[in-house]
């Protein structure tokens, strides 16, 4: 996880090669678990740190958008 918050995160000890392997494997992983059209927009970058920051700005508004309608719009149950 901490290969997705970028080098600044590792620890000081690590060499710079491990640490573009992390890198590296962190991003395949992603590339990996996403769909097609999921993929497309973030297909352009390069390195994890940047494409799961994308994804989270993509993504996460929208889930927050989407809890709050569902809570606005329930019904609820009361007997």
């Amino acid at each position: 996880m901490k290969a997705l918050k970028g080098d600044a995160t590792l620890h000081v000890t690590i060499s710079q090669a491990k640490k573009n392997e992390m890198a590296d494997k962190a991003r395949t992983v992603i590339v990996l678990c996403l769909e097609d059209k999921v993929l497309i927009e973030v297909v352009k970058e390069t390195i994890a740190a940047p494409m799961w920051s994308r994804l989270e700005s993509l993504y996460v508004t929208k889930l927050s958008a989407h809890r709050q309608f569902l809570n606005k719009n329930s019904i609820p149950l009361e007997w």
